[in-house]
C-alpha cells in the first residue's frame, strides 16, 4: 500500500472524527457549556473536508474509496450532527413541542444530496443545491445569532421548523451556487470566492460567531446574482 496515496483518506477520517466527537459532546449532560467546542470541531471538520480534496489533487491520489469515504464522513459531520443539534435546540428551548421529529430532516436530505452528488457529473465546478457543510454552518449560525436579545425569536418553535424545512429543501433544489474551492490562486477565476472571503473576515471581526448566518445569506445572494447575470448574458 502506498502510504502517500492514503494521506487524503486519513484527512477525510479526521473530518469524520470531528463529527463523531461533536455528537459525543452534544449528547452529554454538560453540552450547553461546550457548544463553542462543537462549533470549532465542526469548522475543523470543514477544513479537513476542503483539505482532503486539495491533497488528493496535489498528490494525484484520487480513488473511488476516497470519494465514498468523503461522502460518509460528510454524512456524519454535516448531516447527522446538525440533525442532533436541532433536536437539542428543541429539547432545550421548546421542550413541550410535538414537532421535534422534524429535526431528522437535515440528516435525511443530506444523505439524499450526498448520494446524488456522487453520481452527478454537473457539479464538478459549481454546486446544485446547498452543500452539506454550508447547511451545518446554518444550524450553528442560527444558534449564535439567537443569543442576541433581538433575535431570540429565531429559536421559537415556528422558526426552528421553518429553518429546518428551508435548509433541508435547499440542499436538493436545483439552485446553482458557486463552489468555495479555489481554481488556482488568481483573482479573475476566483473573484467570487475572494469577495466572499473578504466579506466574511470583516463580518467575523465585527460580529464574531454571530456573523455565520449572515455570511451564508450573502453566499446565497451572491450565487443567485452571479448565475442570473450569466444566464442573461447567454
Amino acid at each position: 500500500m502506498n502510504f502517500i496515496k492514503e494521506i487524503p483518506n486519513l484527512i477525510t477520517l479526521s473530518n469524520l472524527s470531528c463529527g463523531i466527537i461533536s455528537i459525543f459532546i452534544l449528547i452529554s449532560p454538560s453540552y450547553p457549556e461546550k457548544l463553542s467546542t462543537i462549533t470549532y470541531l465542526m469548522m475543523l471538520g470543514m477544513f479537513f473536508d476542503f483539505f482532503d480534496g486539495f491533497l488528493a489533487r496535489l498528490l494525484k491520489a484520487y480513488s473511488e474509496i476516497g470519494k465514498q469515504l468523503d461522502s460518509l464522513a460528510d454524512m456524519i459531520t454535516f448531516g447527522v450532527l446538525p440533525a442532533c443539534f436541532f433536536y437539542q435546540l428543541f429539547h432545550t428551548y421548546q421542550p413541550q413541542s410535538y414537532f421535534y421529529f422534524v429535526s431528522i430532516f437535515p440528516a435525511i436530505f443530506a444523505c439524499w444530496r450526498l448520494a446524488k452528488f456522487n453520481i452527478d457529473t454537473q457539479q464538478t465546478k459549481n454546486f446544485i443545491g446547498l452543500p452539506t457543510p454550508a447547511m451545518a454552518l446554518w444550524v450553528i449560525g442560527l444558534y449564535y445569532i439567537a443569543q442576541n436579545q433581538y433575535f431570540t425569536w429565531l429559536i421559537s418553535e415556528s422558526s426552528l421548523i421553518i429553518n429546518i424545512v428551508f435548509i433541508s429543501l435547499l440542499m436538493v433544489l436545483p439552485i446553482d451556487l458557486f463552489s468555495l474551492k479555489l481554481n488556482g490562486f488568481g483573482f479573475k477565476q476566483n473573484k467570487l470566492q475572494y469577495l466572499l472571503l473578504l466579506i466574511s473576515l470583516f463580518l467575523f471581526l465585527v460580529f464574531r460567531l454571530q456573523a455565520i448566518l449572515l455570511i451564508l445569506v450573502i453566499y446565497l445572494l451572491l450565487s443567485i446574482l452571479f448565475f442570473r447575470k450569466n444566464n442573461q448574458s447567454l
